[in-house]
């Protein structure tokens, strides 16, 4: 039922949280400046529009630091489709879905896409291809973005953010895109950062709980999942939990009350801002 009632809500108002359609950009801070020429479009994605909205607000001016221009869809973004494709859903994200978000991006003639959800990133690099052809525009997850950034001497950081940090890969970005080393570099390009290794990393990294539809579903027991990986963190010594995922966010954080311990989960993202 919870997964029926995920298609009827993206159907109805494009998300699968019931919320209006014309908010989506509300979370988009009033100080930074959209560009009609951008560098790149951020796909906010539902759960950072809606959700979320500081990891998509943290995103935005991560990139205004970094001096790229760049615009979103607004009210044209629709849902990428993950939640229906994982609970087996595929009609509407062929069809109407997948379709409508290229459109929308070909139409302005835009070329490149970046996102901070590993959900979002591995449904159109991965998924769209084989749904309705390869799309003509790339699509970088923002941990990749930030790395090129790095690379390229426009992102810079400034300020030092001594915690011992574990890294959680999402399942969608690493055993599912393969992108494990551009969080991680990030991470290591932050000043007073110490990126802790743990038992269960990259490939035979343990699933959060959240995807899939499961958390939807069984919340319970998704949080019981999240609360045995944080533990595993703790237990390597960390101060901080670092992800690239809003769905892993979330439930970590959830896991980690339920455990009753005290650390915090956090995007690369959120990181990476307080440093620059």
């Amino acid at each position: 039922k919870a997964h029926l009632a995920i298609k009827e809500k993206v159907a109805a108002k494009r998300n699968p949280y019931d919320e209006p359609k014309e908010k989506r950009a509300a979370w988009l801070p009033p100080e930074i400046k959209l560009s009609p020429n951008p560098e790149v479009v951020f796909f906010t994605g539902c759960t950072e529009a809606y959700r979320l909205q500081p990891l998509a607000a943290a995103t935005a001016k991560l990139l205004d630091k970094a001096g790229v221009k760049f615009n979103i869809l607004g009210e044209d973004e629709w849902c990428c489709g993950s939640p229906l494709l994982r609970t087996g859903q595929k009609k509407s994200v062929r069809e109407e879905l997948a379709p409508h978000n290229v459109r929308e991006m070909d139409k302005r003639g835009w070329t490149a896409m970046v996102t901070a959800c590993s959900g979002c990133y591995n449904t159109m690099k991965n998924d769209y291809p084989t749904l309705t052809g390869k799309p003509s525009f790339k699509i970088y997850h923002i941990s990749e973005y930030l790395e090129k950034l790095i690379k390229d001497g426009r992102l810079k950081f400034g300020k030092e953010y001594k915690k011992k940090v574990a890294y959680h890969d999402p399942c969608h970005l690493g055993r599912h895109a393969k992108v494990y080393d551009a969080p991680r570099n990030v991470l290591k390009a932050i000043p007073g950062l110490q990126l802790l290794e743990t038992k269960a990393e990259r490939e035979d990294a343990q699933c959060c709980g959240a995807g899939g539809g499961f958390k939807s579903a069984f919340n319970d027991m998704a949080e019981e999942v999240a609360a045995d990986r944080v533990k595993q963190f703790v237990a390597a010594g960390a101060e901080v939990i670092a992800t690239s995922c809003p769905f892993c966010q979330v439930n970590l954080n959830a896991g980690a009350k339920r455990a009753g311990i005290d650390i915090k989960t956090m995007d690369v993202v959120q990181i990476a801002l307080q440093a620059a």
